[in-house]
């Protein structure tokens, strides 16, 4: 008689709800993971394209710097026949900011045509971005005031 008290019988469902909600908190810990994830992914693509949009202004400046020297410096344009042309760098642009950055413009060329060569860069290590602008030109005459554009690249 003893031995009945302490003998229960067990139903086969019980803990079953417990292994489901398991099953659906592991299936959300998942769902959160991914979407965190995601999010992340998102946020270095932004940064990416920030970088890339700034290294491409940075570049054209440095090709308007090298267009002005041209137009308005009659020694300059001399200068730059002579290889291996003029390069200059800019002293950091924007500093203190997430697009902080420089360009360097090469000018070369001889005769009547220079190519003008302008390389912006932005950030350092994952979310670098360079972009190069390439523009031949031809400076103005002695005679002239006007700089004729040849042709423009964007790399």
């Amino acid at each position: 008689m003893m031995l009945l008290l302490f003998t229960r019988r067990l139903s086969p469902e019980r803990g079953s709800v417990t292994l489901m909600v398991i099953i659906v908190m592991t299936l959300l810990l998942g769902l959160g993971g991914a979407f965190i994830s995601l999010s992340s992914t998102e946020v270095d693509l932004s940064k990416d394209y920030r970088n890339g949009v700034a290294a491409q202004y940075l570049a054209e400046a440095g090709v308007q710097w090298a267009i002005v020297k041209l137009k308005t410096e009659t020694d300059f344009v001399a200068k730059t026949g002579i290889p291996p042309g003029v390069i200059k760098t800019s002293a950091i642009k924007n500093e203190g900011t997430p697009t902080a950055g420089s360009y360097t413009v090469k000018v070369t060329g001889s005769g009547t045509g220079r190519i003008i060569t302008s390389t912006g860069t932005v950030g350092s290590g994952k979310t670098a971005a360079k972009r190069q602008v390439i523009l031949r030109v031809t400076p103005p005459a002695a005679s002239t005031s006007g700089l004729s554009i040849d042709s423009y690249s964007n790399y």
